[in-house]
């Protein structure tokens, strides 16, 4: 039986250090993510509409069984260039709306 929870991590452009938009903070999420056989977070900005470019990184994730508390945990850990900028939102599986998580 799955338990699906739902993530959204915005950050600040600032936090993306190269022209790849690699994003160390979001590496060691994902590493994480991925040793536990969840996936990974995706960078979604980029499909935003409208003519103007978003003037925010955010990344998305749906994950089965997702230790939440130990997984924000996990996001606190990191060396976040703009710690007061990161925003989270979890919508765990029988919540009506994202929840804003702090870090």
């Amino acid at each position: 039986m799955s338990h699906v929870s739902d993530v959204i991590i915005c950050l600040s452009p600032g936090e993306e250090i190269d022209d790849n938009a690699t994003t160390p903070p979001i590496q060691e999420i994902n590493k994480y993510l991925m040793a536990q056989n969840r996936g990974e977070l995706k960078k979604v900005d980029d499909y935003a509409g409208g003519y103007k470019a978003v003037q925010a990184a955010v990344w998305m994730g749906a994950f089965n069984h997702l230790d939440i508390p130990e997984f924000l945990n996990v996001v606190k850990a990191q060396q976040w260039e703009g710690r007061e900028i990161v925003q989270v939102f979890i919508k765990d599986e029988h919540e009506k709306t994202f929840t804003p998580r702090s870090i």
